[in-house]
């Protein structure tokens, strides 16, 4: 499922990660600053009339973030789904504008996941969590997730994707 190449080991040296969920409407964000412990969800974007680069980039520049961690959402097999594509698109024209180093995590599951976890803590109804998810709870919430697997990922010496270099193709 991985290249051969591996990711410079950004958690030895603390680097400052934004973590993403990208969907069609909106991009989830998730911080992991030299001051934390673990990431945590940060905001949530529209991606109309692209103010979600927009403001993705000002966060990149406020906090000197150089890394970019996003899901990418492969099927159970490993394989690229047709999602992958409009994400990678989305990807394209963040790196472009702010030249940061971008990787990938499969993201699946981590909107399941991430449902669960606000849903149990704040005991919200189904309802409630259709409502959350409009307003991009769970977005940031994923987002924090994939960025967590990227650190477990790293930690653990396993290898990675670098967008455009390894990442698997729809």
């Amino acid at each position: 499922m991985c290249s051969d190449k591996k990711a410079p080991l950004i958690i030895e040296n603390k680097e400052p990660l934004l973590g993403l969920d990208v969907g069609e409407i909106r991009v989830g964000s998730a911080l992991y600053l030299k001051s934390d412990l673990a990431p945590r969800p940060h905001a949530t974007f529209n991606r109309a009339k692209g103010e979600a680069e927009k403001e993705l980039i000002s966060l990149l520049e406020r906090h000197s973030i150089r890394y970019v961690v996003a899901g990418y959402p492969l099927s159970e097999s490993g394989a690229a789904t047709p999602q992958c594509e409009k994400i990678a698109s989305f990807l394209r024209r963040l790196k472009k504008r702010s030249n940061c180093e971008i990787f990938l995590v499969d993201e699946y599951l981590t909107s399941q996941e991430a449902i669960e976890l606000t849903g149990g803590q704040l005991g919200k109804s189904l309802k409630s969590q259709i409502a959350s998810r409009k307003k991009g709870i769970i977005d940031k919430v994923s987002a924090s997730l994939i960025l967590q697997r990227f650190l477990i990922e790293q930690r653990n010496g396993q290898e990675v994707w670098r967008f455009g270099l390894d990442s698997p193709q729809p």
